[in-house]
């Protein structure tokens, strides 16, 4: 993520709000990771060729955005957190290593809430796998943003007609002020 990228702006929606970025979400997971271990490698995106272990890997994505009610507007993504750790000569870590780092990351994360940027988004659901030289946490993550609406201006009503029909003996048809009376027969009141 090379440069931050708005999740929703109030421009789109006529109001304005206080919005928060995929790149303030992934600051606050690198941040959170760096709280507890500083010493590590922190890549965001892609881990180049030949990176060093033991590293972390934190991406965001998928990214999903629905009305909550009245101005507010629900978004949940997906934080995704790639741990690496030594590696021997036929490129595996050490399984039981891997299983403790994950267990620590979801644990870090398990709290419910962690600061990005100027909110604290929820962690709704932490889930992990792992292979034999990696291992993945992924966080589901949601806030809520409010937005104030711009009032919109509409064109005043100039003028109304409406027809009656009135199915009896004849047939009448009436307009209502301000245009003239029509009779039905392309005349005027007589």
């Amino acid at each position: 993520m090379s440069e931050p990228s708005a999740l929703a702006g109030g421009e789109g929606y006529g109001g304005a709000f206080d919005e928060m970025t995929q790149w303030d979400i992934l600051h606050g997971i690198m941040d959170r990771l760096r709280e507890r271990w500083p010493e590590e490698r922190y890549y965001s995106d892609y881990a180049p060729q030949n990176f060093e272990r033991p590293a972390f890997l934190v991406e965001v994505g998928k990214v999903a955005q629905e009305e909550a009610g009245g101005y507010d507007t629900r978004f949940t993504m997906e934080g995704k957190i790639t741990i690496f750790l030594p590696v021997d000569p036929y490129h595996h870590s050490h399984v039981p290593s891997l299983c403790d780092r994950e267990a620590e990351v979801m644990s870090l994360f398990g709290r419910g809430y962690f600061p990005a940027g100027r909110r604290n988004p929820h962690v709704d659901r932490i889930t992990a796998d792992h292979g034999y030289d990696y291992a993945e946490v992924i966080l589901s993550i949601s806030f809520n943003e409010r937005w104030e609406p711009e009032e919109e201006e509409y064109p005043l009503l100039q003028s109304v007609s409406v027809r009656i029909r009135d199915k009896g003996p004849g047939e009448r048809i009436a307009t209502a002020p301000p245009g003239p009376r029509d009779d039905g027969q392309g005349q005027g009141p007589g």
